[in-house]
């Protein structure tokens, strides 16, 4: 058995290569020659999806030195097989499809049938027990519901008819989220990686470390610029970690932040990269989709947000290095800021080019980006340790085809949820009982979606907790005169927030296992710091111009209070420099009534906050007697 395993692994690592590389060439000419019908995308994309992680599940097994059963090889054997016939079958009746809808025949019913169960299987052994359960329920809601009494049954429907909705839908499986996965997420996955390998990524972080490692607690704001620049190529919170936090936590702890605190920092930094523009998360480039708006529409809006989220991390973190009387890394021990930028401003071209693309040349998302991963390979042959070699483009393949694996999952299995919600009127009725307990009270409302995304947030991924929420409680949130955006970034937020939310708060785990400390310190601490991430979902209903609509002068106005609020409720929060407890109260107070958006209480958050200031340089001059 020795010598086989090895064998086994070997070849399973060049099937994984092999189709890796398939799905990237896929989208990369798909994007390029813009004929092939979305239908025959989707279905490539999920079907290369489930093969790839058939496979990455084997090999995870085989590199911890666990045994494989030969039934569980036959069973995934059988669902390997079935993927593979399932998908070439819809691909081939692409046009035909059409013809089917809402009768389909015994083909598409199996072929239905098959790529649902094995997209169960599948994604439990690739995320976990809960989407998958949520999932079955809905579906067996769907098949069994016409047997409930009362308001929450349903009329009976055939397995055809559900087979029709699942698979041939809009709602359903091959519905609008697997298409963005299939099309923009599957693009900038590529193109984040590509800029991974080509040095990108590392260029961010020496210029943080250039610009801010001198300064006062200079590591722990390097781990905030950094993570946000880079955050905003991956994605993925815990890749964000993992691939910043290995640089940035050892010299936070270096100068002096507790290991818990360090780890706290590089979680929520890390985590603000999914709400970080021009390249957000994917969960933004599903709601760009689903609202029928550009995506250059989401990323305005979330500029301000972006800010004050960073704004707020970064005042916390400084005054606590003020507090603790810390100081920044020698400048022998860091890199130099102009040979820095003048060795690397080619490799981070593409990003500012990909910008101007989508903001003066407005082309579509998949197109500028394609455009900008030939410009990264082209520019990486400029630098001869970040030249793309085939070597390089297998790795490329390989780390983007990964990062798309629990994506596509997450979409498709929640087109499951979505198509049982949309065909049994379910959605308007948890709306309506979401309602209904709230007691037609917004604030009760929103507190209510927000606990829902945290709990969600326990078990999935953040693009699965959007693309839920969105379904059963955005509705309700619109139903009480919230406007679309609002409603969508409020659900947004709390999908991305989820990471850095106890009792299972993902990325600070994985920041608290690199500074080798406590976890539930550490994601406690998180919320602490990333607190601009549980307010700001409220500005988004209460003050929308903080979404950068309205007039200009509300759009300032939202921007200079909400600033002002940021740094007096971190002040606040962290007692420095006042830490009396009057005091802090009163700046809270402040801070709220500055975050409420009307012009009357900005007055009065304003007043407060000038009160605080006064009373307290008084009592500093006499002495700190009252």
């Amino acid at each position: 058995m020795k010598t086989e395993k090895p064998d086994m692994k070997k070849y399973l690592n060049y099937l994984i290569t092999v189709l890796s590389a398939v799905l990237c060439l896929f989208h990369l000419y798909a994007v390029y020659r813009g004929t092939l019908s979305i239908m025959r995308q989707k279905v490539v994309h999920i079907g290369l999806i489930l093969l790839l992680a058939v496979l990455v599940y084997f090999v995870k097994k085989l590199e911890k030195g666990e045994r494989i059963h030969p039934i569980d090889v036959a069973v995934n054997a059988l669902f390997f097989g079935g993927v593979i016939y399932a998908a070439s079958y819809i691909f081939i009746m692409d046009k035909q499809l059409v013809f089917f809808q809402g009768a389909p025949n015994k083909e598409i019913i199996l072929a239905g049938l098959i790529l649902t169960a094995a997209l169960f299987f599948i994604t439990q052994r690739t995320l976990g027990w809960v989407m998958p359960l949520i999932a079955v329920t809905a579906l067996a809601y769907g098949v069994f519901g016409d047997r409930i009494p009362g308001a929450l049954g349903h009329r009976t429907y055939s397995i055809a008819r559900i087979s029709s909705s699942l698979i041939l839908g809009e709602d359903g499986i091959m519905g609008t989220p697997l298409g963005v996965s299939a099309g923009t997420v599957a693009m900038f996955v590529i193109f984040g990686s590509v800029l991974q390998y080509t040095g990108a990524g590392q260029a961010f972080i020496d210029l943080a470390f250039a610009a801010f490692g001198t300064i006062r607690g200079g590591p722990a704001k390097v781990a905030v610029v950094s993570s946000a620049l880079f955050g905003s190529i991956s994605g993925s919170p815990i890749a964000n970690v993992v691939s910043t936090g290995t640089f940035t936590i050892p010299l936070m702890k270096k100068v002096g932040y507790e290991p818990e605190y360090a780890g706290a920092v590089e979680a929520v930094a890390s985590t603000g990269g999914q709400i970080m523009p021009p390249i957000m998360g994917a969960a933004a480039f599903i709601m760009a989709q689903s609202m029928g708006v550009p995506y250059m529409t989401i990323v305005r809006a979330a500029i301000l947000p972006a800010f004050l989220y960073y704004f707020m991390v970064l005042i916390s973190i400084h005054l606590v290095a003020v507090k603790g009387g810390m100081k920044g890394l020698p400048a022998s021990q860091l890199p130099d800021f102009k040979a820095t930028l003048k060795k690397s401003w080619f490799l981070i071209l593409p990003i500012g080019v990909l910008v101007y693309m989508l903001v003066v040349l407005r082309l579509s998302t998949n197109k500028a980006a394609l455009y900008c991963c030939g410009l990264s390979l082209v520019a990486s042959w400029f630098s001869r340790e970040n030249r793309v070699t085939p070597k390089a483009a297998i790795g490329i393949f390989l780390d983007a085809a990964k990062n798309m694996i629990s994506v596509a999952l997450a979409c498709a299995i929640a087109g499951v949820v979505i198509s049982m919600l949309s065909l049994t009127g379910l959605g308007l009725k948890l709306s309506s009982l979401m309602i209904m307990l709230s007691g037609e009270n917004l604030y009760i409302l929103m507190l209510l979606v927000a606990i829902s995304g945290i709990i969600l947030g326990m078990g999935l991924p953040s693009v699965g907790v959007y693309v839920i929420l969105a379904a059963l409680t955005a509705p309700a949130l619109v139903s009480f005169g919230v406007s679309q955006l609002s409603a969508q970034f409020y659900v947004f937020y709390f999908g991305c927030i989820s990471a850095i939310t106890p009792p299972v708060a993902l990325a600070a785990y994985a920041a608290a296992g690199i500074a080798g400390c406590d976890t539930n310190k550490t994601g406690w601490l998180a919320v602490k710091l990333g607190l601009a991430g549980f307010l700001l979902p409220v500005m988004f209903v209460l003050n929308p111009s903080i979404l950068m609509t309205g007039s200009p002068a509300a759009i300032l106005q939202t921007a200079v209070t909400s600033t002002i609020a940021i740094t007096v409720l971190t002040m606040a929060v962290n007692g420095v420099p006042y830490p009396r407890k009057a005091s802090r109260a009163v700046l809270i107070l402040s801070a709220l009534l500055l975050l409420d958006g009307g012009t009357m209480s900005d007055l009065g958050g304003l007043a407060a906050a000038a009160a605080v200031f006064a009373i307290e340089t008084i009592l500093k001059k006499r002495g700190g007697q009252p």
